[in-house]
């Protein structure tokens, strides 16, 4: 099953359906009409309803919080909203996935991208989300459990939702190595970590500062106490 088909049935499952009204009388309308205006009419119901779904899953796609939308950005595999209420996420200990090291991750992730930052150093833990090829990848640096970075690389069917608020995070437009990217700062910004395998969610937190790029079919974000500056000086270098 694809991750489009997985998603609408998730958003099958939170729409409350309205009773289905009587529509004989409005059919019985419509066989009178001419062909050429039920041809019409019929076209510009396939449009409104089409128009319809988009507005409704693009609400719903903000869990739970039903917040206003403002913008939408999309990079890569990640999703980022801008809405004007964050949904309340608990705080819990950091989960990044299953701890393990660079050498493990290169066998599950052919291709894994690192960067080479004169003076950053090697990551002092890395975690992976699952065993399974294509894994999710998360370098990081500092106390394991209080990070001052880290550095997510995802890819396939993997994917981010972001949510930030639209006056307490800042979000800008940027690019890293001629590509988009988005920025983010400010107060912290709710993060969804999902894809389409069962076990494949680690739980929403909020999280700080954060660079997010793609770089051909790998989407990276880049969290930390740090300057835009020093966040793209760090992203052009992962390869």
């Amino acid at each position: 099953m694809s991750e489009l088909e997985l998603r609408l049935q998730s958003l099958g499952r939170e729409i409350a359906f309205p009773e289905t009204p009587d529509l004989a009388p409005a059919v019985a309308r419509g066989i009178d009409r001419p062909p050429a205006r039920r041809f019409w009419s019929r076209r510009a119901l396939v449009v409104g309803l089409a128009a319809l779904v988009v507005a409704v899953g693009a609400v719903l796609a903000v869990p739970p919080a039903r917040s206003a939308i403002f913008d939408f950005f999309g990079i890569g595999s990640a999703e980022i909203r801008i809405v004007d209420e964050l949904p309340e996420v608990e705080v819990v200990t950091l989960d990044l996935g299953q701890r393990s090291s660079v050498e493990a991750a290169r066998k599950l992730v052919p291709g894994l991208l690192e960067p080479h930052l004169d003076g950053l150093g090697k990551p002092d833990a890395v975690y992976v989300q699952d065993f399974q090829a294509g894994t999710p990848v998360t370098f990081a640096w500092g106390d394991p459990k209080h990070p001052r970075l880290m550095l997510t690389q995802v890819r396939g069917r993997f994917y981010f939702e972001k949510l930030v608020h639209n006056q307490q995070s800042g979000f800008v437009l940027t690019k890293v190595n001629g590509e988009n990217a988005g920025w983010i700062e400010g107060a912290p910004h709710v993060l969804y970590y999902e894809s389409g395998r069962a076990g494949g969610t680690l739980p929403a937190r909020l999280a700080g500062n954060t660079l997010v790029w793609s770089r051909g079919p790998v989407t990276l974000r880049l969290e930390g106490q740090l300057a835009r500056e020093d966040a793209e000086r760090i992203a052009r270098t992962v390869r």
